[in-house]
């Protein structure tokens, strides 16, 4: 880690916490209309993963790639996704409703929720996630 240079207030990992910081809230604005969730999650991966090969990770750039970045198809995948949250919440409602069996499928509901919102966050956290 390089030192601090004359005049310098903070150091390298001080700017890359400030990066990663201002990266992370311009995450959570883009995320709000929830049909750019993908997309917004995606940018912000390969706009850190830029920031280990030197390239600065800053919000204005965050917000240029993410621009860049929004298709059709992201929003289709993000339509996906509430969709997907809706119908679980619905699930985990119905089995708090008192019917039988309805503990232990909520208990499987939620893991399947658990396993298709990791599989959906590394998806977004894949590089061939920015072309494809």
């Amino acid at each position: 880690m390089p030192a601090r240079e004359a005049g310098e207030v903070f150091g390298p990992r001080m700017t890359l916490f400030a990066d990663v910081l201002s990266v992370g809230l311009a995450t959570a604005v883009a995320c709000l209309p929830l049909l750019t969730a993908p997309a917004a999650l995606s940018t912000a991966c390969a706009l850190l993963r830029g920031a280990r090969e030197g390239q600065p990770a800053t919000a204005g750039r965050y917000f240029a790639l993410l621009r860049r970045r929004l298709r059709t198809g992201d929003f289709a995948v993000g339509a996906l996704a509430a969709a997907g949250v809706l119908l679980l919440a619905a699930d985990l409602a119905l089995a708090r409703a008192g019917l039988p069996g309805g503990s232990a499928f909520a208990v499987i509901a939620a893991c399947i929720g658990a396993c298709a919102m990791v599989a959906g966050l590394r998806a977004c956290a894949r590089p061939e996630s920015l072309t494809d």
